[in-house]
């Protein structure tokens, strides 16, 4: 594509509707410049009429005629505030993000049109079946996740792991159904939690479950505490939104998870703002807030991503101890098989929305029978190997849309391909400790 291209096609709409408002606040402006320069006696001089100059001979008789001054006023007011919603109105209609439904505030669940009623007769902890999450974009669905299925026992820890955009967080957040909505929509599968499927249960029910029994450990923290409120106070509202305590009962329980999370100096602490701490102890923070209502499971959305390595060490370390103290089941989702390592009972590996790889951590890590795995285990940088080029996986993830697509979706990455690896519908099959889907896993 040309460069000329590039600007017409990628760049003006985008910045076409930033045009439009400036212009329309800029007409805006000058109106009122104009009227007031008039008003004063240096714009248009009678008997040429303006609004400007109107309301300023209206002055005169403001007591005995108001209407005189009050109707140039309106009109003022009036034109400019047309002006800009006019501009505000042209820019909506030409705002891409807004006519691909990007920009409309998302429903409090995610729209759940089930293709299929999946039995799931597990009774695992959690039961995850044939999970299946697209977006709706021009009326086409194009899907995030495809047949996700996994279990996760009681206190066990479940490492979700692949490259961007390989549909971990969409998993994550489709077991709670907060997929923002529109455009995400739950097309297939079932989530089964203590027994309950979550995909049948009405809003309020999941409310309940949200927060109290499954909370959630998000990357940025700084983007998930409110930067307007203290630490103390967001900590004691999800004490009192959950449970009904009194504020004195709720500052004890929240001083005891800052206690818990191993924070010092818990009254300054308490007392800031969130971008006042740093990035660590604000990660400490969010694991308390999902602390608060002693859940049950807890999902972690890359926790440790934006951390050095010696607070991800910490951080880490945190998790796995509350987890075993606490009893608690944790579905933990990173890109970095280094950390997975550390804490994960088991691993799935994930590529193109889809499972490619299951099974105990250490099975995966000395012996991973998917090409993808072990390719995405050769980027890892490894310490005492001296000064050697880093391998990459050539290439991009898939775009996938929603329709049945036969053949592997790695096989245009992958070194080992063979025709039917194209043209054959991949299951995952059980291969020595681990399941895989490749026709052709490593022995």
């Amino acid at each position: 594509m040309s460069n000329f291209k590039i600007i017409i096609y990628e760049i003006f709409p985008n910045i076409l509707p930033v045009i439009v408002v400036t212009i329309s606040t800029t007409v805006g402006w000058m109106i009122l410049e104009t009227a007031g320069l008039s008003f004063l006696g240096l714009g248009s001089q009678p008997p040429q009429a303006d609004l400007g100059s109107m309301l300023g001979e209206g002055r005169s008789s403001l007591i005995v005629n108001p209407h005189t001054s009050y109707v140039p006023g309106a009109m003022i007011f009036l034109i400019v505030i047309g002006v800009n919603l006019f501009g505000d109105g042209i820019r909506d209609a030409l705002d891409p993000r807004l006519s691909k439904g990007e920009l409309v505030k998302p429903q409090p669940v995610t729209q759940i049109k089930l293709n299929r009623n999946v039995e799931n007769n597990s009774n695992s902890f959690l039961s995850v079946q044939n999970l299946t999450t697209a977006f709706e974009f021009d009326n086409k669905l194009h899907l995030a996740s495809k047949d996700v299925s996994f279990d996760i026992k009681k206190g066990e820890c479940l490492g979700l792991i692949g490259e961007s955009g390989s549909g971990k967080s969409v998993t994550a957040l489709s077991i709670t159904c907060l997929v923002a909505s529109p455009p995400g929509v739950i097309v297939d599968g079932s989530v089964k939690f203590q027994g309950d499927d979550i995909l049948k249960m009405n809003y309020e029910q999941i409310r309940e479950l949200r927060g109290n029994k499954i909370s959630y450990i998000f990357q940025d923290p700084l983007s998930t505490l409110h930067p307007l409120i203290k630490i103390g106070k967001q900590l004691e509202e999800a004490f009192i939104e959950h449970n009904q305590q009194k504020n004195k009962e709720a500052t004890f329980k929240g001083k005891e998870l800052l206690k818990l999370v191993q924070i010092p100096n818990i009254e300054n602490v308490w007392n800031s703002y969130p971008h006042e701490l740093s990035g660590g102890m604000r990660q400490r923070v969010s694991i308390a807030m999902a602390l608060t209502n002693d859940p049950e499971l807890i999902i972690a959305d890359e926790p440790t991503t934006a951390l050095d390595v010696t607070v991800q060490a910490q951080i880490l370390s945190l998790l796995d101890t509350l987890r075993k103290e606490r009893g608690l089941s944790v579905l933990f989702i990173s890109h970095d098989f280094g950390v997975v390592s550390q804490i994960c009972d088991r691993v799935i590996v994930m590529y193109g929305g889809q499972i490619v790889e299951e099974g105990k951590t250490e099975n995966i890590m000395s012996k991973p029978r998917h090409p993808y795995t072990s390719q995405l285990m050769e980027c890892v940088p490894h310490i005492g190997f001296g000064k050697r080029k880093l391998p990459t996986i050539l290439g991009s993830p898939p775009s996938i849309t929603y329709k049945k697509e036969i053949g592997c979706s790695f096989a245009s990455r992958c070194l080992i391909k063979k025709d039917n690896c194209l043209n054959e519908d991949i299951k995952i099959v059980q291969k020595g400790d681990s399941e895989v889907r490749c026709l052709y896993p490593h022995e």
